[in-house]
């Protein structure tokens, strides 16, 4: 990214910038060392050396107007370069601009923005030979000026006494129940798109992430609910719809811990933005939102208010879930007020089996070691250990054999170089390979042959090494 951002100054500064621009920075910036009677590669080598220095920020974010802040805001929360384009409708344009429009958009954008040093511009390599040059140009907002852009305005209340909010944790419990048992999708999360869990050779997995942490299983809930629309209204976007999500979670991740807003401070900020809620899509935002737990609400002096909850939170240390062992597994019970988090922290150690409302986990061997000494300073695993014999004695095996070399007879290493050679085989042979990470398998010998001749009438290539 360093490299990147590199290329961007030296672009902005020596063949954007006229001498006139570059006078202007060092004046706002307050780079008064640069010689009076510089050239403009002069001027442009000096500025280069302190461009990224917070010198003079405060000074050069100061009598912004709101529009110049709103781009600069989203392309803060879209963490990557946009086009003139893309950046059209936070400049009160609508989407597919006239060539016209987009040279004074350019013009504007120079002018209140990167002749001030805070924003930087450099032209694709590949473009459209159909596109005028003033299209070519990506902007870049240095992620070394975030902490000096001013934050949203947004007309947010402080609440007078905590507020609560839904258990995310019973919404994700009921769901793993409920795709397991395959019931259909029924009212407003149809709507949503929500991913679906799945159990599959003793693994959880959540839409395509096989055993998913909590917070990746949050986000993965989170990012469709900020990305909500009504499919009825899509004839009536702005091009600004490719960024709805990551501007709804700024928007709702800017308001203070304990604050709330409004309706009509949501549909005021994201009409601002270009990403306007449309008829009924706020109350099915925030239905969900409710729902969920990302958002509580509160009437507060005859006014409703709404507060996010999108902000990781630490997790409870206190373990509510009771071990019976069968055999060769552990029968999980939880109690009430148990947390489905640990059940999913625990899935990550073990092989898993759902049968007849009961979880059952089974320790894996693999997975306790691939990071043991995490593992066995955790507290919900600690706790575990104190009420299985099964996990103990497993965890006991892999601390046996820590540090020694493991020699496996019988046993062929296959490196499948690509996706599509890992789609290829693994559609076949999933239950006949284990999977060593970073695309090697291990293979049993007595299956070896018959999987090199599928991979070979399937197109695929095969090199021997010999070690």
């Amino acid at each position: 990214m360093i490299e990147i951002v590199s290329k961007y100054v030296q672009e902005t500064l020596f063949d954007v910038c006229t001498l006139p621009d570059l006078k202007r920075m060092g004046k706002i910036r307050g780079f008064k060392n640069m010689p009076a009677q510089a050239s403009k590669i002069e001027a442009a080598e000096y500025i280069s050396s302190l461009y990224l220095s917070s010198f003079g920020l405060e000074a050069a974010f100061i009598g912004l107007e709101e529009k110049e802040l709103r781009v600069l805001h989203a392309l803060r929360c879209a963490k990557e370069p946009k086009s003139i384009s893309d950046l059209a409708p936070f400049l009160g344009e609508k989407d597919y601009c006239s060539d016209s429009t987009i040279k004074k958009l350019f013009l504007i954008l120079k002018d209140k923005l990167v002749s001030r040093g805070i924003l930087l511009l450099k032209s694709r390599t590949r473009y459209s030979g159909r596109d005028s040059k003033w299209r070519q140009y990506d902007l870049l907002f240095p992620t070394e000026f975030y902490s000096y852009l001013p934050p949203l305005k947004m007309a947010t209340v402080e609440m007078k006494s905590p507020v609560s909010f839904s258990c995310f944790d019973s919404f994700v419990r009921g769901r793993f129940v409920k795709n397991l048992c395959n019931e259909p999708e029924e009212g407003i999360y149809k709507e949503f798109k929500f991913p679906s869990f799945q159990v599959d050779s003793g693994k959880i997995s959540l839409g395509h992430k096989t055993s998913p942490s909590w917070n990746e299983i949050r986000d993965m809930f989170l990012q469709p609910w900020f990305y909500y629309e009504d499919i009825s209204t899509l004839a009536r976007r702005f091009s600004a719809r490719d960024l709805r999500s990551s501007i709804r979670r700024y928007v709702l991740a800017s308001i203070p811990k304990g604050f709330g807003v409004t309706k009509e401070v949501l549909i005021k900020t994201m009409t601002e933005f270009s990403i306007p809620f449309i008829e009924k899509e706020l109350e099915s935002f925030i239905s969900i939102g409710l729902l969920l737990g990302f958002l509580g609400k509160r009437v507060q002096e005859n006014v409703e208010y709404f507060i996010p909850n999108i902000q990781e939170s630490a997790p409870s240390s206190t373990f509510l879930l009771q071990c019976i062992e069968e055999k060769d597994r552990v029968k999980i019970i939880m109690k009430e007020g148990s947390s489905f988090e640990q059940m999913i922290f625990l899935s990550q150690v073990s092989k898993v089996c759902y049968e007849e409302n009961f979880f059952f986990l089974q320790p894996c061997i693999k997975e306790i070691g691939r990071d043991f000494a995490k593992h066995e300073e955790n507290v919900w695993i600690k706790n575990l250990l104190s009420s299985s014999s099964i996990f103990q004695n497993a965890f006991e095996r892999v601390r046996e054999q820590r540090g020694k070399l493991v020699l496996h007879q019988g046993l062929k290493i296959i490196k499948l170089n690509g996706l599509d050679a890992e789609g290829v085989v693994l559609h076949a042979y999933k239950e006949k390979v284990t999977d060593l990470g970073q695309g090697y398998y291990a293979v049993a010998e007595e299956n070896f042959l018959e999987l090199l001749a599928y991979g070979k009438k399937k197109g695929l290539i095969p090199k021997f090494i010999n070690a």
